[in-house]
């Protein structure tokens, strides 16, 4: 509860808002911080579906400086096979969401802050070889260093809509979803989400919330089978 007088004035900046408020009787003015609003980057994918392997290595098209948050989404036609995310920067992947199976299929999303500018190969390694496989690698800016992941959702289904569970986001959070569909192919993703890359049929797509409130990521299909989606959210950086 505020006491004395209240003044309150908002101004906008590039960053976001910037708020003051008088939140005490000492006449002490406080200014919450701003967020920078993520923009993408840069983004790639490969597939492999032929002789088994048990890796695939995806190189982004243009160097990223330090700082950058780099999302790797993979899916593969193996229930059993683990994998871990590796690149040539020496970034620390982390799953940022569960694995999640349907059918013969997995699907996986993992995450790290790149430590160096350079150009960047991220390869995904299984424990086993495997016939068929799908990396697709993205890359933004704005990001928190600290604590980049805030949640991570998955869904299975079979139809030709693929969505997740509305996710709760605050403004100006990342979303990053990936749609895994057998035997037809994903032809386009939901309202506000910005396609990035195709490969072997499946989709990945992003937005950045504009308010408070929840979102639905989802894709559309060409005919109905079994599918995965998973989506995860990232914390936006504060203003320096």
């Amino acid at each position: 509860m505020h006491r004395g007088v209240v003044v309150a004035v908002g101004a906008l900046v590039g960053c976001g808002r910037i708020g003051f408020d008088a939140s005490d009787g000492s006449g002490r003015i406080d200014a919450p911080a701003c967020t920078v609003t993520p923009r993408y980057v840069t983004s790639a994918c490969l597939d492999h579906d032929g002789g088994a392997q048990a890796s695939l290595a995806v190189a982004l098209p243009a160097a990223i400086p330090a700082g950058t948050l780099v999302v790797a989404s993979l899916d593969y036609d193996d229930l059993n096979a683990t994998v871990s995310i590796s690149d040539t920067l020496g970034s620390t992947f982390v799953p940022a969401s569960a694995a999640f199976q349907s059918t013969r299929q997995t699907a996986q999303t993992f995450h790290a802050i790149a430590p160096a500018d350079g150009t960047d190969t991220i390869t995904a390694s299984w424990s086993a070889s495997i016939q068929t496989m799908t990396l697709f690698v993205h890359a933004y800016s704005g990001i928190d260093l600290a604590q980049p992941l805030v949640n991570a959702a998955g869904k299975l289904g079979s139809s030709r809509t693929l969505m997740t569970d509305p996710i709760a986001v605050a403004a100006h959070e990342l979303v990053v979803a990936h749609g895994n569909i057998v035997n037809v192919g994903i032809t386009g993703a939901g309202p506000d989400l910005t396609v990035r890359q195709t490969c072997n049929d499946n989709m990945t797509a992003d937005l950045v919330a504009a308010a408070a409130g929840s979102v639905t990521p989802m894709f559309d299909a060409d005919g109905a089978a079994p599918w995965i989606v998973t989506a995860t959210t990232y914390r936006p950086a504060v203003c320096p």
